[in-house]
């Protein structure tokens, strides 16, 4: 039996289990209805339309949502197409079964020999009718841990991987209005869910326990590792679409004032961000560092150089400058960024003004996610089976979404390739970062140098394949507003944005005019607006050959390199504004 139901849950397996919301009035209104009816003389089909169908609903399924079920659905077995009565899909996946049955008359006992001191143990439901409802839960095709019977008198839950001479749970219909927890805990929608990963906990106990090879368990830590993290892009895009209001045009903060630190930081702080939200992720950061700074603060600046881009750098300095005027006390920060938040804010405004020049390592991991994201998307630009994707995904889009859903009413294919750029983008620097670590976890600034030059010539050699790319690129007509193609070749994006930022803290722009001036001049050769709008009332003027200051910050002195990419993406280095 799980361990909702024999004592307390350890403190250990909490993140394991979710607790269980009281049932509704209605809701128990509505069961104490079904179950008060007398079954007798009920076929198969009435138990399923009068007993079967309302507890669903009672539970929370319905059909055509996130919880839905699909009836009678068709499965080959034993060459045979058999039906399932009721199958549950949580986010389209299959989870349990339910098979009705025609309302018993007495238990069916085992065949035994009826001198065995220990006595048979009784099953209400025939035998053949159990391994029925197993092998379904066994098909390939469904794969569910737990099947259900059900004839309106009893319901009997079995779980497949754990025993099937023996149900996990068996209840008289009669007792169902007071026993209704025992149920939901298990197959309740969210109660699945969180005992589907317990499946996951279970199945790591049976194949690891025997483990004779330590080699092994490090080789399948990494490789959860490793598909757990390509799951962090994905998870936050199906946050980001739980979390929309599709009904209201104007940006709802809420889902971003509520969300889990963590969720913010490794999700939405890779993704740019307009004032509003912006302000409601750091506000939500801010609050959750008032009684622990050190978890947030270590999650964004880490001792070990983390996968960012600059979209991260930049929400990272709005929290630290809201963290410091809110007077949170600080228990810890990074040595590489400063002793106390003093030193720490201007030491970062520093670092995102010039491209962390000083720190290669970080530098490299910015340039390797710009790159990244250049090459990611010239291969859907270039590659036509790759692009054939987005209309693919369009498609998709279209029959599955609510015709008044907002994300449907914008499909289009190019939308929905940007849509994949942001998330595999993330993903790749993640992996990439990966391969370039020690065995300590320290990122090597050399083998990162080693992947950057090599992402160039992929780079190189992917706008090399069609006689003029920016034209293709144009006719393709992405509509992207993120400049995707000059950050980090002829742009200076996180030095630009971070000029944005600063401009709303008068005290941050002032000191940054004052400590920080070349930084802001260089900016202005690399094209930044907000650059040159800050030097014009002080009488300063963008100075400093824009080619070698380009090779510098962005292609590690390499001007050769930068001139094939530029001019490939039609601007380059050295054409005047």
């Amino acid at each position: 039996m799980d361990a909702f139901f024999v004592g307390p849950i350890p403190l250990s397996k909490l993140l394991e289990y979710k607790a269980l919301p009281p049932l509704s009035e209605e809701r128990a209104a509505a069961l104490t209805r079904i179950c008060s009816r007398d079954p007798t003389g009920w076929s198969e089909a009435d138990v399923r339309e009068e007993f079967i169908s309302p507890l669903l609903a009672i539970l929370g399924y319905e059909k055509g949502t996130r919880f839905s079920i699909e009836r009678e659905l068709p499965v080959a077995l034993d060459g045979r197409t058999n039906f399932i009565d009721y199958q549950m899909t949580l986010w389209a996946q299959n989870f349990w079964l339910i098979e009705a049955k025609k309302p018993q008359t007495e238990p069916i006992a085992k065949k035994g020999k009826t001198e065995s001191k220990k006595p048979r143990r009784q099953t209400y439901f025939k035998a053949d009718d159990i391994a029925q409802a197993i092998a379904y839960a066994a098909h390939p095709q469904i794969n569910a841990t737990l099947a259900m019977l059900c004839d309106a008198r009893r319901l009997t839950i079995y779980d497949r991987e754990t025993a099937i001479d023996a149900p996990l749970l068996d209840i008289a219909v009669t007792e169902l209005p007071t026993r209704i927890d025992e149920v939901r805990a298990l197959v309740s929608p969210w109660q699945l869910w969180f005992f589907e990963k317990r499946r996951i906990v279970r199945l790591i106990d049976k194949v690891f326990d025997k483990e004779i090879n330590f080699g092994r368990l490090e080789e399948f830590k990494r490789l959860v590792a490793t598909r757990l993290d390509s799951k962090q892009r994905l998870v936050f895009d199906n946050w980001r679409q739980h979390s929309t209001d599709t009904s209201d045009a104007e940006a709802d903060t809420t889902p971003y004032r509520n969300s889990d630190p963590a969720a913010l930081v490794e999700g939405a702080f890779f993704f740019p961000a307009n004032e509003a939200n912006a302000s409601a992720m750091v506000e939500a950061l801010v609050d959750a560092s008032r009684p622990d700074s050190f978890s947030i603060l270590h999650r964004i600046f880490p001792d070990r150089a983390r996968d960012m881009n600059d979209s991260f750098c930049v929400h990272a300095l709005h929290f630290l400058i809201e963290l410091e005027a809110s007077g949170t006390p600080i228990q810890w920060l990074p040595s590489w960024l400063g002793d106390s938040l003093e030193t720490a804010l201007p030491n970062y405004i520093g670092m995102c003004l010039t491209h962390f020049e000083a720190d290669p390592v970080r530098r490299n991991i910015l340039l390797c996610a710009s790159s990244l994201r250049r090459l990611i998307k010239a291969s859907f630009v270039v590659d036509q089976a790759i692009w054939a994707t987005g209309s693919v995904a369009h498609a998709v889009a279209r029959y599955f979404t609510p015709e008044d859903d907002m994300s449907q009413i914008l499909s289009n294919p190019g939308r929905q390739i940007i849509l994949a750029l942001d998330g595999l983008s993330g993903l790749a620097i993640l992996r990439l970062l990966r391969q370039s670590r020690d065995r300590h976890g320290e990122a090597l600034a050399a083998v990162l140098e080693s992947q950057l030059r090599g992402l160039w010539q992929a780079e190189i050699a992917m706008l090399s394949r069609p006689s003029d790319y920016s034209l293709l690129l144009q006719q393709r007509g992405l509509g992207e507003c993120h400049p995707t193609e000059a950050v980090d070749v002829v742009y200076d994006h996180l030095g630009d944005a971070t000029l944005n930022l600063l401009n709303r803290y008068p005290r941050w722009r002032a000191y940054a005019l004052a400590h920080h001036l070349g930084s802001v001049q260089d900016l202005a050769v690399c094209r930044s607006a907000t650059a040159r709008e800050w030097l014009a009332p002080h009488d300063r003027a963008a100075t400093g050959d824009r080619s070698n200051l380009l090779a510098h910050r962005f292609f590690l002195e390499d001007a050769a390199t930068l001139e094939l990419i530029a001019s490939r993406y039609g601007f380059p280095s050295n054409a005047p504004d």
